[in-house]
Formats: structure tokens, C-alpha cells, sequence
């Protein structure tokens, strides 16, 4: 038996595992100890599948992705997606109606489909043909706002969608629309239901508002040191920031609470 055995290490990935793109080069060595001993290791990300099979991660989740800000559960070994949470119709023309009642505060919203490449991008003109898209399913909408509006569209955009969507923020400028059903927290708990009695302790780590979910379905949760204010405030524990080895160091701690 390993000394991880039964652990399941969900982080995120931009400012928690990694740096500039690419996971630090102390939590790479550490997570492959922490695989060879048996623990389960995923990264939970708003970024999309295709990004993460793509990227040069050094060392491979070997429990399945949990991507689009919690809308996807990837399996990276065989690349095919185990479960997802999509939106219809019904949040293309909120997100249109958000876009014409705040001309001003938003700059763009990105819209994530099974089926587009590029994402679609809705800026000041509009696409000729956006209303053909509106049949498809979407994973998850980006509502790109100016610094200076953040907090106060976060606020709003909050209270008028809430009841209907989950919203959270994943950088000062990006907030997120997607599945009420759906989030990080909700992933993780799907993942942990997958894995079943293979897992006995999850560890989630993260820095920014859309990981706070997670943060708190975790049996212990890290916010790294350069994490904002509102994920320290709700996480068990605090770390290094993420390039001075974050995961890194919540390894060493599970292994000497062993």
C-alpha cells in the first residue's frame, strides 16, 4: 500500500498547479510521488479538454479531467468525455439580453458549444448568423466586462441570474455562466461518486473565486498564497504561492499527517 492511497488531489490549474501555462517543476516531481503512491491526482480547470490533452503537463492526471469550470468530466487516457452539464437555448438569449442592457460594461461574451472552433465571440457587431447557433448546447458563456465594472457586474449579473444559473468569476475580467447544476464543487462530488470507495479524503486547492465551490465540498481545502482574498477566507488551510511549489508543499503535509 501507498501512503496516498485513498486520496483523491483535485487543483486547479492557472496560479495553483501551474505558472505561465506549465505545471512548476516542483509539484511535477511531487505529484508523480504522489501517484506512484497511490493517489489520485486530477486537475480541475476552466480551460477545455482539447487545451489540456494538448498541453505538455509533465506529469498526467491519472483520475479523469474536470474541465469547463466544472461542465465536463474528461477521461484524458482514452480522450472522451464521461459526463457533462450543458444549457440550451435559453441562456444564448439571456446572455444576448445581458450584452444589450450593459453596452458599456461588456466587452464580449464567448460562447463554448460542443461544436464551435474558435469559440464563438460575441463583440459589439454580432455575427450575421449568431441566431443559427442558438440551437446547440452550451457548456458554459464568459461574459467579458472592463476592469473598472467587475465587482458591480458580478453583483448584477449574480442577482439577475443566479436563480437560473451558476455564476462565478474565474479572472477579474470573466464571469462565468453555466448549468445551475453544474460548478467545480459539483465535479469533484461526480468524480468522487465514480471513484466510490477507492477515495476515503478529497484535497482541493485553488486561487481564484470560481474554485470556491470545490473549496467547499473538500474534506481539506488549500488556498495557495497568491489566492484572492474570498478563497482564503473560505479554504481550511493556506499554502506557498503557486509558483514556489503549492501542491508540492500540500503533499509533503498529507504525507506527514499520514
Amino acid at each position: 500500500m501507498g501512503i496516498y492511497d485513498g486520496y483523491l488531489l483535485c487543483v486547479d490549474f492557472d496560479g495553483t498547479v501551474a505558472h505561465g501555462g506549465r505545471i512548476v517543476p516542483k509539484n511535477v516531481e511531487a505529484l508523480r510521488y504522489f501517484e506512484a503512491e497511490g493517489g489520485y491526482f486530477t486537475i480541475c480547470t476552466g480551460r477545455q479538454p482539447a487545451f489540456m490533452m494538448k498541453n505538455d503537463l509533465a506529469v498526467r492526471p491519472n483520475a479523469p479531467l474536470l474541465a469547463m469550470n466544472g461542465t465536463i468530466i474528461h477521461d484524458m487516457a482514452e480522450d472522451r468525455q464521461l459526463k457533462c452539464w450543458t444549457v440550451g437555448r435559453e441562456l444564448w438569449e439571456h446572455c444576448e439580453q445581458l450584452f444589450e442592457r450593459y453596452p458599456e460594461e461588456i466587452e464580449a461574451i464567448r460562447y463554448y458549444t460542443p461544436t464551435c472552433e474558435p469559440i464563438l465571440e460575441r463583440g459589439k457587431n454580432a455575427p450575421e448568423d449568431m441566431h443559427s447557433y442558438f440551437d446547440q448546447p452550451l457548456y458554459k458563456v464568459i461574459v467579458i466586462v472592463h476592469s473598472a465594472f467587475s465587482d458591480r457586474m458580478l453583483s448584477e449579473i449574480t442577482a439577475q441570474s443566479g436563480a437560473q444559473y451558476h455564476v462565478s468569476r474565474s479572472w477579474i475580467r470573466g464571469i462565468e455562466l453555466q448549468s445551475i447544476h453544474s460548478g467545480k464543487g459539483v465535479a469533484v462530488n461526480a468524480l468522487r461518486e465514480m471513484l466510490g470507495d477507492r477515495i476515503h479524503t478529497v484535497v482541493c486547492a485553488g486561487d481564484y473565486e470560481n474554485d470556491i465551490s470545490m473549496l467547499q465540498v473538500a474534506d481539506i481545502s488549500y488556498a495557495v498564497g497568491n489566492a484572492v482574498p474570498a478563497v482564503k477566507a473560505v479554504a481550511m488551510r493556506q499554502t506557498v504561492n503557486c509558483e514556489d511549489g503549492a501542491i508540492a508543499r500540500i503533499i509533503e503535509e498529507l504525507a506527514c499527517h499520514h
